[in-house]
């Protein structure tokens, strides 16, 4: 649960950045006007739009065919370490509208692999998946909180660059922590903690 809620805490920096600071970066860093800034900023949300629902398909698809390792641990692993490489991509490209498109496909491999956390926390917890939801869910929205204030410091105290750089890594982490969760392994909620 602890590897599952910490690669979650990852999905919800690198989201979070994109709900609190993604305009901002167009306009004051990538050099598109306000308007322009308004509408690319609309891209990475239609890719989360679409690639939500088909990573839900996806992740049972791979787990009916292959298993729960692959169709969950290997689509959250997969999708967490693309999400890296096209942020660090994104970050690095001089192209504004090339930077633009990578990032976005960023955020659609982010919410590609974002069933998997799901339905993972469904397995592994069985009987007691509102609780593991509910912690996995406090890792999210603690990335999610870092997010916001994280990214203006290290883009006014670094660069632009540094604050992407470090979701990017992140996103490689939150790749590795999914190699370490078993999703065949239900947890006991009932045991005492020793």
């Amino acid at each position: 649960m602890w590897l599952l809620t910490g690669a979650y805490g990852v999905l919800g920096y690198n989201a979070y950045f994109y709900f609190a600071w993604f305009y901002l970066y167009l306009v004051n860093e990538r050099g598109f006007s306000l308007e322009s800034g308004g509408f690319y900023t609309m891209a990475p949300f239609i890719t989360m739009a679409v690639a939500g629902p088909v990573g839900g398909w996806l992740s049972d698809r791979l787990s009916d065919r292959y298993g729960k390792r692959i169709g969950r641990c290997g689509l959250g692993a997969v999708t967490m370490f693309l999400t890296g490489i096209f942020v660090l991509v994104g970050a690095s490209v001089q192209n504004p509208v090339l930077a633009v498109v990578f990032l976005s496909v960023s955020t659609g491999t982010l919410l590609l692999g974002a069933a998997a956390f799901w339905a993972t926390t469904i397995d592994v917890a069985r009987a007691y998946a509102g609780t593991a939801s509910g912690l996995m869910n406090m890792g999210g929205n603690l990335g999610g909180t870092v997010s916001p204030s994280l990214t203006p410091y290290l883009a006014n105290n670094h660069s632009w660059e540094t604050a992407l750089y470090t979701m990017g890594i992140l996103s490689l982490v939150g790749a590795v922590l999914w190699l370490g969760i078993d999703p065949d392994r239900e947890i006991d909620f009932t045991r005492e903690p020793v």
